[in-house]
């Protein structure tokens, strides 16, 4: 399982929660998000365990 930047991953009873974890900035895509995504979806798609999975994105605090 690989270790990544932008990007976490969740495996819970045949789930994987990727959630993109760049809140200061949106989540907004960026070349090491892109590249860390082509990595999961690899990472994945060969993972048996696996059977869905869920996108999300990480909120970033708001102060009201």
């Amino acid at each position: 399982m690989g270790s990544y930047e932008t990007v976490k991953i969740e495996r819970d009873d045949g789930i994987a929660w990727v959630v993109l974890n760049r809140p200061e900035k949106r989540n907004a895509m960026n070349p090491t998000m892109h590249y860390e995504m082509l990595e999961v979806w690899d990472e994945l798609q060969f993972d048996d365990d696996v059977r869905i999975v869920v996108a999300d994105v990480l909120r970033a605090s708001v102060l009201v």
